[in-house]
């Protein structure tokens, strides 16, 4: 009962907050931009292996992680998800209630692959606002004509989204490995030649790809054996697979 009065709750903050944010300010972070009201300023934190920074209003703060070991959104948290698109990139947000305290997570999943990022807060006063500020991100590749609106009603408790680690062991342990040959090719090989929108049509929708010489020597070295069809996998899954393998 708990779970159902928290989640009408954050309904109707973020309806009651829908002022409009036609004073907002862009704050430029080098890889990516945002908006957020004025009166939120960057900070600047030091980073180790990746780059790290934020922003606050005195009240609430927001940090981010970029980088190749970038977190991802805690999916085994009590709260619920929802996969969206923030400016043409898909992304996976998570918000965890409690009675006194909420906190939002963030991850855009990016085409510079070589990079992750994350971005939350926790103990949030102004969740309606963080989650506006979430969907302002942008990168120089981003599409500012894909920005649906944030509709609290589609996020779900029971997400179908596992983790890399799990998803990799239940659907490609057994045939692949990251780095050497078993009975399929290692992921190492098939990135030599192909990029993640191939792997994802071959594994999702195979017969919009045609047959070349590598997925004839591919099935000639596997022999009999042919890669299962994944017609249900998400593009949120397959990132967090590549992700956790690399």
């Amino acid at each position: 009962m708990k779970y159902i009065i928290c989640y009408l709750f954050i309904c109707l903050l973020y309806t009651c907050k829908t002022a409009g944010n036609q004073d907002w300010k862009s704050a430029d972070f080098g890889p990516f931009k945002l908006k957020a009201p004025p009166e939120w300023k960057k900070m600047k934190l030091q980073g180790f292996d990746s780059y790290v920074g934020g922003l606050t209003n005195g009240i609430d703060t927001l940090t981010f992680d970029y980088g190749w070991y970038s977190p991802e959104v805690d999916l085994d948290s009590a709260g619920i998800y929802r996969e969206d698109t923030i400016n043409g990139l898909v992304a996976l947000i998570g918000i965890t209630e409690g009675m006194t305290t909420r906190s939002a997570e963030l991850e855009i999943f990016l085409k510079d692959e070589k990079n992750r990022f994350f971005i939350s807060g926790k103990d949030l006063q102004d969740l309606p606002t963080v989650l506006k500020i979430f969907k302002s991100i942008y990168f120089p590749y981003s599409d500012t004509t894909i920005n649906p609106p944030l509709v609290m009603e589609k996020f779900h408790r029971s997400s179908s989204v596992m983790q890399g680690r799990s998803l990799y062991k239940f659907n490609c342990a057994s045939c692949h490995h990251p780095h050497k040959q078993m009975t399929g090719p290692s992921f190492a090989e098939v990135f030599k030649y192909r990029d993640k929108e191939w792997i994802y049509r071959f594994l999702t929708n195979r017969d919009s790809i045609k047959s070349d010489s590598l997925t004839i020597a591919f099935q000639k070295r596997a022999g009999s054996v042919t890669c299962i069809r994944f017609p249900e996998l998400t593009k949120i899954e397959l990132t967090r697979i590549l992700g956790y393998i690399r």
